[in-house]
């Protein structure tokens, strides 16, 4: 195998402005010409930096650990895969690779996770904070590597960095758009599960006054994202006589209001006329998505939060010195609930004329 002495010489540079050439996060500070001389040269003998020397060298891995519970749900989710995307992008950038690690049921899920944190597979780790317990949290504290963990806001941050979804600005700006004639008139509608009164907590937290959406949990034949809009569609027309007492149903996600509009129009009932929605997630906004989107949402920026926590990662590995960063969501307004004039409008013809 060539060495970086070789690769010097026969470029005409020094072995440093070789490893710099070489390596992501410091390429920056190699002028474009040598370090295509440098790249071009190691191309033609198939040569990249072998992590495992580096690791030899240095101490570390060079990877990051991601750790997942439920590994077929989550990366049958495509929102899993916006953060991972971001996740890697950031990590290839800088010479580090992701690995992904799963906590299996088999020796108990908190010693799963625990074992994890303490085989040193990984200088860093991001873990999704419904995974930390009690018996997780001590292993963090204990495992002299760094943790990022996801929408938490149960621990402090001695010891783990906390990405957060901040989406009561979001909610608020929700709020702003629902007359006021009509807060008796929304609900929250979501499956049947612990985050869903989170979001209800939040969307309560956000309202401007004392407003409380009553709860309605649907029952969902399936617990996989896959079938969630089916799941919604066939929950949602068992209870329908009750969904269709209010103007705007506020869901828990975006395929759970789109099994609902499913439901409506199957019934004659149109959404963003008869019947307003909004979701969560914006699955519309994927890359991948072909169509025209309809659906009002609160865009939780998922590949961004990827990205921020694979770069709260390196930076903890460099410097240990654990933060917390909320990043604020985004509401989305499209046809499914249209502007107040709309509103003004759709009520002042259903009332002939009278306020």
């Amino acid at each position: 195998m060539i060495s970086i002495r070789e690769i010097s010489k026969k470029t005409g540079v020094s072995t440093a402005t070789v490893s710099r050439a070489l390596d992501p996060r410091y390429s920056h500070k190699v002028r474009a010409s040598t370090r295509a001389r440098v790249l071009s040269f190691c191309d033609e003998k198939n040569y990249r930096p072998s992590v495992t020397g580096r690791s030899f060298v240095t101490g570390k891995t060079f990877k990051v650990g991601m750790i997942f519970g439920s590994i077929t749900t989550d990366l049958g989710n495509p929102l899993c895969g916006l953060f991972m995307r971001g996740v890697c992008s950031v990590l290839q950038q800088h010479n580090y690779a992701p690995v992904i690690l799963h906590a299996t049921e088999e020796s108990g899920l908190e010693t799963s996770v625990s074992d994890f944190l303490r085989s040193n597979v990984a200088d860093a780790y991001i873990i999704g904070s419904i995974m930390i317990t009690d018996k997780v949290y001590c292993a963090i504290r204990n495992c002299g590597c760094p943790v990022v963990a996801t929408d938490s806001e149960q621990f402090d941050n001695s010891r783990i960095s906390l990405i957060n979804r901040h989406s009561v600005p979001a909610y608020r700006e929700v709020w702003r758009q629902i007359p006021e004639r009509w807060r008796n008139a929304t609900a929250f509608v979501a499956n049947q599960a612990s985050t869903s009164q989170y979001k209800l907590n939040a969307i309560c937290a956000a309202a401007p006054t004392a407003e409380k959406p009553p709860f309605i949990p649907l029952d969902f034949p399936f617990t996989e994202f896959c079938f969630d809009r089916h799941s919604a569609r066939v929950a949602a027309e068992k209870r329908l006589s009750e969904l269709t007492r209010y103007r705007l149903l506020w869901c828990g996600s975006d395929l759970t209001a789109l099994g609902i509009a499913d439901a409506l129009s199957a019934a004659g009932i149109v959404p963003g006329r008869d019947i307003f929605l909004v979701g969560h997630d914006n699955v519309e906004g994927i890359d991948s998505f072909r169509g025209i989107p309809f659906l009002s949402t609160i865009d939780t920026r998922w590949e961004e939060r990827g990205r921020l926590s694979a770069q709260v990662a390196l930076e903890q590995i460099e410097s240990w010195a654990p933060c917390r960063i909320d990043l604020p969501s985004i509401y989305i307004p499209r046809q499914s609930f249209p502007n107040p004039l709309a509103f003004h409008e759709i009520d002042h013809k259903q009332t002939g004329g009278e306020e």
